[in-house]
């Protein structure tokens, strides 16, 4: 009995030892990482790897394909830009040129020709005239009846004749710049139009004195007599002429003040007077005077009480007046030409019915 327990015991202890040295090999196992296993993919990849790749082809089919690409890639770009064009003629608004007005095509015309026209007799006046006026005046400086009177007059008269080509020079040079809406060009052809009026009177001045001179003279013809009443006629036509230009111009500046009115500048002033009136508030209370009174008495006096539609009936009336003034300065001009073409035909007829009298007294000796 007790040998058959200790072979019991011993089997049991080797059990035991065996149990223990599994539980311990398993505890200290390695462990492995554990992979995701995604079928369709693997057999995805199972198939591009099997998959041969394509041969690519041969040199002319390669240019071929990419001229067709090129090709459609070309008409879908013309595509695109028509779609484009299309769209700017709808949205957001018709983008589609009109046709220039009448007046501004004659505008563009007009002014071409008028400064092409007036810059060729320009240039000529200016190269061929101050040498012309001055031998004619030596040669009527040289005349037996000229005193130093006269002489003066003619140096003078030759003198500004050749300042009026240099103010006609500044005038076409000016008139090449009007299409331009520029405000300083405007004041530039102003200041040339100034220029050449007063040109124009020390003209009248000087040949009015002269032909007094000369009138009295007996070797005057009738002839001379009418052609030089004629030209002193016609320079004091200028001169009225420049007058009235001179009455108008302050009507344009007005009428352009009128357009460029703006009745929100009033709360602009009446800011700027609020604005004064808080410095001078400023500045009195930094010398230590309390002048709050003052102050607002000030801003009362200075910003009247004005009804909303005063600005706007005082400017209906001003335009109006405007409009009248200018239609009655246009019949007056109007008027003026008129009679400078009726005394034109009048010096014509005289000069015509001389002639018919020398022909007449020809025929009769």
């Amino acid at each position: 009995m007790s040998s058959l327990s200790n072979e019991f015991a011993k089997k049991l202890e080797l059990v035991e030892a065996r149990r223990f040295d599994s539980d311990r090999r398993i505890e200290h196992r390695p462990e492995r990482p554990v992979k995701s296993v995604k079928p369709l993919e693997q057999s995805l990849e199972v198939l591009i790897s099997e998959t041969p790749s394509p041969q690519p082809p041969p040199i002319n089919e390669a240019y071929l394909q990419v001229a067709e690409s090129v090709k459609s890639t070309l008409q879908g770009l013309s595509t695109l830009f028509e779609l484009l064009y299309q769209r700017t003629q709808i949205y957001p608004f018709d983008s589609s040129l009109e046709a220039l007005p009448s007046h501004v095509k004659k505008w563009t015309t007009d002014v071409p020709n008028l400064h092409s026209t007036f810059k060729n007799v320009v240039l000529h006046c200016r190269v061929m005239m101050p040498e012309l006026l001055k031998r004619l005046s030596i040669e009527e400086n040289k005349v037996t009846w000229c005193d130093s009177q006269l002489e003066e007059l003619n140096n003078a008269w030759c003198v500004g004749l050749c300042q009026l080509l240099v103010a006609m020079d500044s005038i076409c040079g000016t008139i090449a710049y009007a299409p331009s809406p520029g405000e300083e060009t405007k004041q530039k052809l102003c200041g040339a139009l100034e220029q050449g009026c007063t040109v124009i009177k020390d003209l009248d001045k000087t040949f009015a004195t002269r032909w007094a001179v000369e009138s009295r003279f007996p070797t005057a013809t009738k002839r001379i007599c009418c052609v030089g009443t004629a030209t002193s006629h016609c320079l004091s036509r200028l001169v009225e002429d420049d007058a009235k230009r001179e009455t108008t111009q302050p009507t344009v500046r007005s009428v352009r003040s009128a357009e460029s009115y703006n009745p929100f500048d009033e709360t602009s002033d009446v800011e700027s007077v609020a604005d004064n009136a808080e410095t001078k508030k400023l500045v009195f209370s930094s010398i230590g005077v309390d002048t709050s009174d003052l102050v607002t008495s000030d801003t009362d006096r200075e910003v009247p009480s004005v009804p909303a539609n005063s600005s706007s009936t005082s400017l209906c009336s001003k335009s109006e007046s405007i409009s009248d003034q200018l239609m009655m300065d246009s019949l007056k001009a109007r008027v003026s030409a008129l009679e400078s073409e009726k005394e034109s035909h009048l010096v014509d007829l005289s000069l015509l019915r001389r002639k018919l009298a020398n022909l007449g007294g020809k025929e009769a000796g």
